[in-house]
């Protein structure tokens, strides 16, 4: 998982934060701030930019897999 530029984040911290995210849906006024309440010591920008990081990092691998089984099934067709 990656952490935040600001600081890194615990284990407890990533699962106050998932706790919020479920809790405060996408339409939740001020939702960062009220994300960031959940998570001691984390300011709303940490939280956003949290998020951002894990968003990126599931489109990444999601990427990687849909690229990854075309190759494999060459592979497969080229051995035999």
């Amino acid at each position: 998982m990656t952490s935040s530029h600001f600081s890194s984040w615990s284990r407890q911290e990533d699962k106050q934060f998932e706790q919020a995210l479920v809790l405060l849906p996408k339409e939740t006024p001020n939702r960062w701030e009220k994300i960031s309440s959940y998570v001691p010591g984390k300011s709303w920008r940490e939280v956003r930019k949290h998020y951002e990081d894990l968003v990126h990092d599931i489109l990444k691998e999601k990427l990687v897999e849909a690229v990854k089984v075309p190759i494999q099934m060459s592979l497969l067709e080229w051995s035999k």
